[in-house]
């Protein structure tokens, strides 16, 4: 009886939804697949079956119809599957003689549709069940074909000095027309750098797209277009820039010696050339975010040469470094550069004034714009001596006492770096932790390798005096570093890791040493840091109390930085 009762109400609605159907036949695409229109038609005669019949979780069940889509841009050719949950009852009894009936004259309307006509429409699928575009890259060991429409022109995988993980990047559009980087990404192998382009992202011909980590910091008003997340390696990283097609716009790899170009020490960012056929370091630190990157160009050296006239004895520093000495020296500094000189007089030393480039008795300040002679004047304070007046006694005059030996030196090594931007961006840096200044004139660097091999690094040149409280630099000399750094001594040897160096004075006694990783007979002091540097960190020793700690442990002295 109480099917009797909903009777005339499933009628109507059946045959409501029949005609319904054939009038949308008439708004619907004439070519659309049978098997999509049985499916909407399913889809429809279930609900509403189901919306009348006992909704009991015992009296029904749920069951799912595949559509196909004809993907016509696929690359195989497959049809894509999509699902919708349809309702069906299983009470058997309950299926009105007449919905048999319904769904196998939809069948054959739909399929009578399909061949009725030979044109070729796609039919669009709803959006609730459309899957997002999504494709696979996999990071090769060698860069694949670029279409370099749009290139990575300028990265910052340094950071800053006040910011190591503020790095940021800036892309350029090559191409003649405007690039819309709608589902464009950037990445990484590991993930860490996952950037995904809104519909919002574009740039104009020969434009520029700045990106950065959420702490980078611009001076000179360059705002980031986008913001991301993630840091990248110093080493050992890959970049790739994706198109919405997934093709490969542009691809950079930083090896296990670090990306093509930049300076962790300096700042200075990794550039594309102007003809984009390359990679160059920025000429200034910082680069040019959201700017055309600078072509470097070598610096103009000039020689400033310091000279003594006068007794006594003085020696003279320089900021920057570049010039310590205590016999007359030179130094090379680019043009431009401002450079003040300062005179300490030795005992009984009086400093008398400045000649030549400088004038006065202050500081000697100036800007080097060519070469520059400078003398120092200076004077012994004690008394002129007197002849002796001869005494009766026929034992003579008592001699001269001894003078009394001044504090030992005490240079230490200060910081050690084994790679930089390039593999041979090696340096050590030594400092004078002692209260007298000291002639460095024939002390040495040597080094052991990891398997205990000993040779020479540099044999400091007569006239380098490091002054207390003061520093020393030897460079690599190779690709110009020791010329960048201002570097006082340079040579051709390198460091790597697991080595360890000594610095001994002119009678080849060993006045301090450092050993880091594992290598064997080293050169060191206690146990070594058991860390190796990698490219662009420096092994630097503690500080304390406002000097640089020595307890004889290079264990406890040092760490890597």
């Amino acid at each position: 009886m109480r099917y009797r009762k909903w009777g005339w109400a499933i009628a109507a609605g059946l045959l409501g939804i029949l005609a319904a159907l054939f009038f949308l036949r008439g708004f619907m695409p004439s070519a659309a697949p049978p098997n999509l229109l049985m499916s909407y038609a399913g889809e429809a005669v279930a609900q509403a079956w189901g919306a009348v019949m006992p909704s009991s979780a015992a009296q029904r069940g749920a069951r799912e119809v595949v559509i196909l889509e004809d993907d016509s841009t696929a690359s195989s050719g497959a049809a894509t599957a999509q699902t919708v949950p349809l309702i069906a009852n299983e009470d058997a009894e309950a299926m009105p003689a007449a919905l048999p009936a319904l769904v196998s004259a939809l069948a054959l309307e739909a399929a009578s549709a399909a061949a009725t006509t030979s044109a070729t429409v796609p039919v669009p699928v709803p959006a609730s069940i459309q899957a997002p575009p999504s494709c696979i890259f996999s990071f090769p060991s060698s860069s694949p074909p670029l279409s370099r429409n749009v290139i990575f022109n300028e990265i910052a995988w340094m950071g800053s000095v006040d910011a190591p993980n503020g790095e940021w990047m800036e892309l350029k559009n090559l191409s003649a027309a405007e690039t819309d980087l709608a589902g464009w990404r950037i990445l990484d192998p590991s993930g860490n750098i996952a950037v995904t382009f809104d519909n919002d992202a574009r740039i104009a011909p020969n434009g520029l797209l700045l990106l950065a980590h959420a702490s980078a910091t611009f001076a000179g008003g360059a705002a980031p277009g986008k913001t991301y997340a993630g840091t990248m390696r110093n080493t050992g990283d890959d970049l790739a820039l994706i198109d919405a097609s997934c093709h490969v716009s542009d691809f950079v790899q930083a090896s296990a010696a670090g990306w093509p170009a930049g300076n962790n020490t300096t700042k200075q960012t990794m550039e594309r050339s102007r003809d984009a056929s390359g990679w160059q370091t920025s000429a200034d630190a910082g680069g040019t975010p959201g700017r055309e990157s600078t072509v470097p160009q070598p610096p103009v050296l000039y020689r400033v040469s310091v000279s003594f006239e006068g007794s006594g004895s003085a020696a003279v520093a320089s900021d920057p470094s570049g010039m310590a000495c205590a016999a007359g020296c030179a130094g090379s500094y680019a043009s431009g550069t401002k450079l003040a000189l300062r005179i300490l007089p030795g005992p009984d030393t009086v400093f008398a004034g400045w000649s030549g480039a400088c004038s006065g008795k202050g500081k000697c300040a100036l800007v080097v714009s060519g070469n520059m002679d400078i003398v120092a004047q200076i004077r012994s304070s004690l008394p002129v001596p007197k002849d002796p007046v001869p005494e009766s006694s026929s034992s003579g005059p008592d001699p001269e006492p001894e003078p009394e030996p001044g504090p030992p030196p005490r240079i230490l090594v200060a910081a050690v770096q084994v790679a930089g931007a390039a593999a041979s961006n090696d340096l050590v840096k030594l400092y004078n932790a002692g209260s007298s200044t000291v002639d460095l004139g024939g002390w040495k660097l040597r080094k052991r390798s990891s398997t205990g091999g000993d040779s020479s690094i540099r044999e400091f040149p007569a006239g380098i005096a490091l002054l207390p409280g003061q520093y020393v630099t030897w460079a690599n000399s190779a690709g110009g570093f020791a010329l960048s750094l201002g570097a006082e001594i340079s040579s051709s040897q390198t460091l790597s890791a697991n080595n360890s160096v000594a610095l001994m004075d002119a009678s080849g006694t060993i006045m301090d040493a450092v050993a880091w990783g594992s290598g064997s007979a080293q050169y060191g002091e206690g146990p070594p840091c058991p860390d190796n540097p990698e490219p662009g960190q420096m092994l630097v020793r503690r500080e304390g109390e406002g000097t640089l700690i020595d307890t004889g442990r290079n264990a406890d002295d040092f760490i890597v930085q």
